[in-house]
């Protein structure tokens, strides 16, 4: 009887102790992760790593753009501000052709004047502001020049024109062959009250004279950007 208590008082204390350790060893059994946990933390990462570089993809191809617009931009208004201080000192009947809206002219022949003395004016040489297609580039509807833009040209001003001193400077590259939103449909596709205008263009009224330019280039990204400018010039002889 003695040996049956001792017995079981022996198992009553040792039973918390084995509880103990089966409950350790089930603890050590499922502690850490499992696979498919580690694969779907593994698969989250790469979401969330995914978004990130998207996110700054995109923000870097904004800052290309938006470079090359603003260096476009720059570029146009530059080259009107060029081409307005040769014509404001020009007059109406010293300018061929002198087409008005809605048609327009590619291209401006004129004459400055220098000089003015007993009420007669010193007229300079005929000059010439025109668009020219760029070096390697030809008008069929392909990209010859392998910049990214098709039939594209440049703003030429010549000196002298026809003359043994004849000169010419080129002002902007990039000019589109078009202005920008139209097409060779006789057609007004941009709404701006002209039809199949280049992309620089010219139009003559009584008193001043109205540029268009569009200037077209690839970002970094190779993104097409095109900025379109005008400007209207006043004759400053009658």
């Amino acid at each position: 009887m003695d040996r049956q208590e001792r017995s079981t008082r022996t198992r009553a204390h040792d039973s918390p102790l084995g509880a103990l350790d089966v409950g350790f060893e089930h603890r050590s059994r499922t502690s850490g992760f499992t696979l498919v946990e580690v694969v779907i933390v593994a698969a989250l990462a790469m979401v969330v790593m995914g978004s990130v570089v998207a996110v700054m993809n995109s923000s870097m191809r904004a800052c290309q753009v938006g470079s090359t617009s603003a260096h476009l931009e720059a570029l146009a208004n530059r080259t009107l501000d060029h081409i307005a201080e040769r014509l404001q000192a020009s007059s109406r009947a010293a300018i061929t052709p002198s087409l008005a809206a809605p048609f327009s002219s590619r291209q401006i022949d004129f004459q400055r004047a220098t000089s003015f003395a007993g009420g007669v004016v010193t007229w300079s040489a005929t000059e010439r502001i025109t668009f020219q297609y760029r070096p390697g580039e030809i008008d069929d509807g392909i990209d010859n020049g392998g910049n990214g833009i098709v039939d594209d040209g440049q703003v030429v001003w010549i000196q002298s024109l026809g003359l043994p001193g004849q000169t010419s400077s080129v002002l902007a590259d990039g000019v589109t062959e078009y202005l920008e939103g139209e097409t060779l449909n006789n057609l007004d596709d941009n709404r701006n009250g002209l039809i199949d205008e280049a992309g620089l263009c010219f139009t003559v009224d009584a008193s001043s004279v109205v540029v268009h330019l569009t200037l077209a280039a690839r970002s970094a990204g190779g993104i097409l950007v095109t900025k379109t400018v005008e400007k209207r010039v006043y004759f400053r002889n009658p």
